[in-house]
């Protein structure tokens, strides 16, 4: 069972690469948020989650048309780091989304929020009030 599910993560990556979207272990992904000042962070989410938990900086991203109409303002070649807040699936379509307006350069972090907490990476916990307009 664990070599089909090895040859099935191996086989996943290029495919998603192949989309502009590539996957990155936590570290990795910390690194590359760090080191690019215009890279732009999206948590792939709910409200109720990202006023819970969510990486420092992050815009909050709750479906494609939401996701649209951010994306009319940023660079075709800007970095673009995703992070699902618990379902990997949802950080992957909103990659696929990225692709299809033409971004080239859109991460994704493997095993999403959680994959990110038990590596030992802060979070941003402080509860958000309201949610804004």
């Amino acid at each position: 069972m664990r070599k089909g599910m090895l040859l099935l993560a191996l086989g996943l990556a290029p495919w998603l690469s192949a989309l502009g979207q590539t996957p990155l272990d936590p570290m990795r992904f910390a690194d590359l948020a760090m080191e690019r000042d215009d890279a732009v962070l999206l948590h792939v989410g709910f409200w109720e989650g990202y006023r819970e938990a969510r990486l420092e900086g992050a815009l909050l991203v709750e479906d494609s048309e939401g996701l649209r109409a951010l994306a009319a303002d940023w660079d075709l070649g800007q970095p673009i780091l995703l992070y699902a807040e618990e379902d990997p699936a949802n950080s992957r379509l909103a990659g696929r989304v990225l692709a299809g307006l033409g971004f080239a350069r859109v991460y994704e972090l493997e095993g999403a929020l959680p994959a990110w907490e038990r590596a030992g990476l802060p979070v941003d916990r402080e509860r958000l009030g309201r949610r804004p307009r």
